[in-house]
């Protein structure tokens, strides 16, 4: 078994929406079968995140981030070098990855790469659909966490 060179953590609730994006894109990279990589799904609290991933893990976390006009639109921030906004201001979350995150970063336990990945959505109500561009958007991701992946392996 190949060593981990990437964990990819989706975060939000398959029954609502485009909040199921962060499960989808874990769906999509674990039947991709992408060596070293893994692919885990939190659909509760994302509070205890950080006890996921370990110091020298490469960590991408993604999820549904509020709508504001432009569905499927794909934000990356490098968790490491920029504080993450004030928790709820662009989560459809109580508790939000932002939160989690800054919460590790003052425990210690900050991976050595962390990259968060917010995909814009329009609706979160229970039983609607993914929006297409959501959708598309969740392909695109795969496709670059599939070359990054690639990237890693590559690196000596």
């Amino acid at each position: 078994m190949p060593e981990r060179t990437l964990l990819v953590i989706g975060v939000g609730n398959r029954d609502r929406g485009d909040d199921a994006v962060g499960p989808v894109v874990c769906d999509l990279v674990a039947a991709a079968g992408l060596p070293g990589v893994d692919a885990v799904v939190f659909e509760g609290s994302v509070l205890d995140l950080p006890m996921h991933w370990d110091p020298d893990d490469r960590v991408v976390v993604v999820d549904a981030g509020a709508p504001a006009g432009r569905p499927g639109r794909v934000t990356q921030t490098d968790a490491l070098a920029h504080h993450l906004l004030a928790p709820g201001s662009a989560s459809t979350h109580v508790i939000d990855v932002g939160a989690a995150v800054e919460l590790a970063r003052a425990l210690g336990r900050m991976p050595a790469e962390l990259s968060i990945v917010g995909i814009e959505g329009a609706s979160f109500g229970f039983g609607d659909g993914l929006h297409p561009a959501v959708r598309r958007a969740a392909t695109r991701t795969v496709a670059q966490i599939s070359r990054r992946a690639a990237r890693a392996t590559a690196d000596p």
